[in-house]
């Protein structure tokens, strides 16, 4: 009803062809389970005396058609009674009275954000015009009513939006929903506070003057008292009419300390320097840390500036894994918690994270409640940047595309440390915003070796030094290519790392398992081929299993 009247079985949609049968079909929703007589089916048909003397048959013959349109659900009846008709349904199978229902819920449950969200939930069950292709002139002042109840409802609505900080994402709908309804003076109130809200007063101030241009030419009269208030208190600057989004986030997040760091790298080794690089970055320095280190207050003092790193190489080489490293390694220097967000800027982790859902992940994290974030991405940011103002803050922006993607992510406090991996040298980050480039490139052969003996042990390792060497040469230096071979060997310790060294001479086998780091090269040079590692096969083989091959 909340919309053209049709009739839903499942999947299934049926429109009602004629125009007298969804008038009658219309008169049945209204009253469903009541008797509506033939005579009242009559007058909203033929408008009142102009009913034929067939009438009666005609009616008869409606509700035949309308008994085989609902003879699809057996729990639905349409029903003759002594002076008319009935349909007997669950009220909550028809969307009017499911609106009525949820929106009596959400009111009896608060001011809270059940109501809110209860509130929503009715609101989306309408489709458009109610009853909007029923043209029976009785049953305009009926569609006029429910068009009444569907306001009250919206009105409900936005007003809780805009208390709670979506006031600058709603002035367009509230600008159409007012020149829609000129007379409903609740939703001239409520653009007024979204404009003034959103810094535009003088704005706020002309939709008063035109409500009350068009009350004077109508009626005669000025606007009622609660909006001739508020229109004071926007000229007064009232500052409790400001918008509430960040200190009621603030409130309701204090508690709310983020540990969204995946766990340390296994196996991690080297990278002496660029952890010196990310040791001495400017800014660091001059948080406070719990070990002592300045500031009792958490005052980085006056000129000091975020701490903001780039990590760039190629794909395996490691720059999630330093990343991590040494965020675990600095995480006491950041007690109001560390944000972390895969960016999937490159890879096959689905198409990039819009800074819009990567924001709204982080305030999400900080405990911002649904209702309260905003729906602009500049809103988000702004909100987001408040909240973690005063706190001291790690947030690892890994695997990004582009500045782009990352500049919406920076705090502006200098109590917090950003630290960024990417393929791009992301230059913006460097030249715009101060970030300190490091690049990283692959591992020394100790380095790598050590790798595999914190996956697989030492005397494991050394119990096949020409195997190792192989397999280290097939590697590279690439982190990510010596955790799949560690891995692969640690799967089954009986089984020799020289027959996993043969199984990876070929090349397409070495493709198959290695190429998921892309960085080293796959065809490892000739010297590696001539090892005499024993040929395995059968379920024996890892590799093999692996590719299945």
């Amino acid at each position: 009803m909340l919309g053209p009247v049709v009739v839903r079985h499942g999947a299934e949609e049926t429109r009602i062809a004629k125009a007298q049968q969804r008038c009658v079909l219309a008169l049945l929703l209204l009253d469903a389970g009541r008797v509506v007589p033939v005579a009242r089916i009559a007058g909203a048909l033929w408008e009142g005396d102009g009913a034929p003397r067939t009438a009666r048959n005609v009616v008869q013959r409606a509700v035949s058609d309308l008994r085989r349109v609902l003879a699809v659900d057996p729990e639905v009846r349409l029903v003759h009674r002594a002076a008319g008709y009935a349909l007997e349904v669950a009220p909550a199978r028809i969307d009017l009275h499911r609106f009525r229902a949820l929106a009596a819920g959400a009111r009896s449950a608060g001011h809270g954000e059940r109501r809110a969200a209860g509130l929503r939930q009715a609101l989306e069950l309408w489709r458009g015009e109610p009853l909007a292709d029923v043209t029976a002139p009785e049953l305009a002042v009926v569609k006029q009513a429910l068009v009444e109840e569907w306001l009250s409802v919206l009105e409900e609505s936005l007003d809780w939006e805009v208390r709670t900080g979506r006031h600058a994402a709603l002035v367009p709908e509230l600008r159409l929903l007012v020149a829609a309804h000129p007379w409903r003076e609740r939703l001239h109130g409520l653009l007024m506070v979204a404009l003034y809200r959103d810094g535009r007063p003088a704005e706020a101030l002309r939709v008063f003057h035109d409500a009350r241009r068009a009350c004077s030419a109508e009626t005669g009269t000025d606007p009622g008292p609660e909006l001739q208030r508020l229109y004071q208190r926007v000229l007064r600057n009232d500052p409790e009419l400001d918008a509430p989004a960040v200190t009621t986030a603030l409130r309701t997040t204090a508690a709310v300390v983020p540990r969204q760091l995946p766990a340390p790298p296994r196996g991690f080794t080297g990278r002496g320097r660029e952890l010196a690089a990310l040791d001495g970055l400017p800014g660091l320095d001059g948080l406070a840390a719990l070990d002592g280190l300045p500031g009792p207050d958490g005052d980085a003092g006056p000129g000091a500036t975020m701490a903001l790193a780039t990590i760039g190489g190629s794909a395996g080489i490691g720059k999630t894994w330093l990343a991590l490293h040494w965020a675990h390694r600095h995480a006491n220097r950041f007690p109001d918690g560390q944000l972390f967000v895969d960016l999937r800027g490159s890879g096959p982790g689905g198409a990039p994270v819009a800074p819009a859902v990567a924001v709204r992940g982080f305030l999400d994290a900080l405990g911002v409640a649904p209702w309260s974030v905003p729906a602009d991405v500049d809103a988000r940011v702004r909100l987001f940047r408040s909240l973690v103002a005063d706190r001291r803050m790690l947030i690892v922006a890994d695997n990004a595309l582009g500045a782009d993607q990352v500049v919406p992510l920076l705090p502006g406090s200098p109590l917090c440390a950003v630290v960024v991996t990417s393929r791009d040298r992301l230059t913006d980050l460097v030249t715009r915003h101060g970030a300190q480039p490091l690049r990283v490139g692959v591992l020394t052969g100790e380095e790598s070796r050590q790798v595999l003996v914190g996956r697989l042990g030492e005397g494991r390792v050394a119990a096949e030094p020409g195997a190792v060497a192989e397999l280290l040469a097939y590697c590279g230096g690439f982190p990510l290519a010596l955790a799949v071979v560690a891995g692969r060997a640690a799967v089954d310790p009986e089984f020799p790392l020289a027959a996993l060294a043969a199984e990876l001479r070929d090349s397409a086998t070495r493709r198959a398992v290695l190429g998921v780091a892309t960085g080293p090269d796959l065809d490892a040079p000739s010297r590696h081929s001539q090892g005499t590692g024993p040929a395995i096969g059968g379920n024996r083989s890892l590799i093999s299993r692996a590719v299945g091959r």
